[in-house]
């Protein structure tokens, strides 16, 4: 994933706007929501990202409290395995073709 970042410092009372163009990028996310079995944002979970052959994750994450998560920049066109474990529990496992 490209970074594009730039720096503004507004005057008080001041409005800034901008137009920014971003370069075409060949890096995948995966970003989402954990839910509880009756509907409402886990947070707090941990969740974990696998290789399709991997014992060991590539990466992990914590939930928010609206219960999301991100992942990336990582390769696309490749099968990742998440994990996702509340209070030590395993919720599932969530298989993904980017």
């Amino acid at each position: 994933m490209s970074t594009l970042r730039f720096y503004v410092k507004p005057a008080p009372g001041e409005r800034v706007e901008t137009e920014l163009a971003v370069p075409d990028e060949a890096a995948s996310c995966i970003l989402g929501t954990v839910r509880s079995p009756n509907g409402d944002p886990a947070g707090g979970c941990a969740v974990l990202l696998y290789g399709e052959d991997e014992a060991e994750p590539l990466a992990q994450a914590f939930t928010d409290a609206q219960g999301r998560f991100c992942f990336g920049p990582i390769p696309g066109d490749r099968l990742y395995i998440i994990n996702i474990y509340r209070d030590s529990a395993r919720i599932r496992t969530l298989e993904i073709g980017v």
